[in-house]
């Protein structure tokens, strides 16, 4: 009997994945299987992983359908009664599954737990959050003067997560964050696995908010936890809301949970944070040159530039 599924959905991440498969088999439980989803069109690499983990169950995606997309193709190769769903730049920190699922198995009414996040070893990075995505979430994104202004007052807000402190205790939260998702399998035919629409980015946040709208508890809990091994090969900005996909996966979940008015609302407002922008980190970047000193904003600008094109072209598509 297969009580727990892992999947993991790769896209040319095979040197991450070492490490985040070492440490699924150092956390291994009876009646466990690994399935890997490998969207990588161009699979010829796959082999370091299957011969130095002979025991995964390998699949190969031809049509690449994202993150969300992987994951349901997995699903339906998965036996478990829990699914466990691990993103393959993360490792698993020692009795992570244990805890998590001895947890979820003990109450009933719980649909999803989540672990502790860590960027890097000793750093966490909040994970759980006590609000959905709105339009001030967009305003503290994507207008500079109004993020160093709150900033400047509160270094550690954020307008979604629990801050640092709440995570010393068990949340039951809106959403988790998708680096590790221990899902009941029941929960999960509830409401129909992933919504592919989410190509990549906010899949997670649908995921959660259809599991409470149908009844299930989504739960946070301050046990063991995953680590960043890396940084993925197709993300290069770490600055994630400046990725295409993180903006169409945005203003799609405001078209399918708020509406069109909203999501038109919400373009107008992230536009509008965008242009006064440039020119905000235009003048610091010059002035901090003047001044002889580093300066970010030589980075965010263009990247805000992009943004700003985005908007105006695939953004107003889609949105209007």
């Amino acid at each position: 009997m297969i009580k727990l599924s892992v999947i993991i959905v790769l896209y040319n991440e095979y040197e991450l994945a070492k490490k985040t498969l070492d440490s699924i088999y150092q956390n291994e439980i009876d009646g466990m299987e690994v399935i890997l989803i490998d969207n990588t069109p161009d699979n010829k690499r796959y082999e370091v992983l299957t011969e130095k983990f002979p025991k995964i169950k390998y699949f190969h995606n031809k049509i690449n359908s994202g993150f969300a997309g992987g994951v349901n193709f997995g699903l339906s190769k998965a036996n478990g009664e829990y699914i466990l769903i691990l993103t393959p730049d993360m490792y698993i920190l020692p009795q992570t599954i244990r805890k998590t699922i001895g947890y979820i198995e003990k109450n009933k009414d719980i649909g999803m737990v989540g672990s502790r996040l860590y960027c890097y070893p000793g750093k966490q990075e909040r994970s759980a959050n006590s609000s959905y995505p709105n339009l001030f979430t967009l305003l503290h994104y994507y207008n500079m003067p109004m993020y160093k202004l709150i900033h400047r007052f509160n270094q550690e807000y954020n307008s979604n997560h629990f801050s640092i402190k709440d995570h010393e205790k068990t949340l039951n939260t809106k959403w988790i964050n998708g680096q590790y998702m221990l899902a009941r399998r029941k929960a999960l035919d509830d409401i129909g696995g992933f919504d592919e629409r989410f190509f990549l980015y906010f899949e997670d946040v649908d995921l959660c908010k259809r599991l409470i709208e149908s009844g299930w508890k989504v739960i946070y809990l301050p046990v063991g936890g995953v680590v960043q091994n890396g940084i993925t090969k197709w993300k290069k900005t770490k600055i994630t809301q400046a990725l295409p996909p993180y903006m169409e996966s945005l203003y799609n979940f405001f078209l399918k949970h708020y509406g069109r008015s909203y999501a038109i609302v919400s373009w107008f407002i992230g536009i509008a944070s965008v242009v006064m922008s440039i020119p905000y980190l235009f003048i610091v970047m010059i002035t901090k040159k003047i001044l002889r000193k580093q300066s970010q904003s030589q980075e965010l600008l263009p990247l805000w530039i992009d943004i700003a094109r985005w908007h105006l072209t695939r953004g107003i598509k889609l949105v209007f």
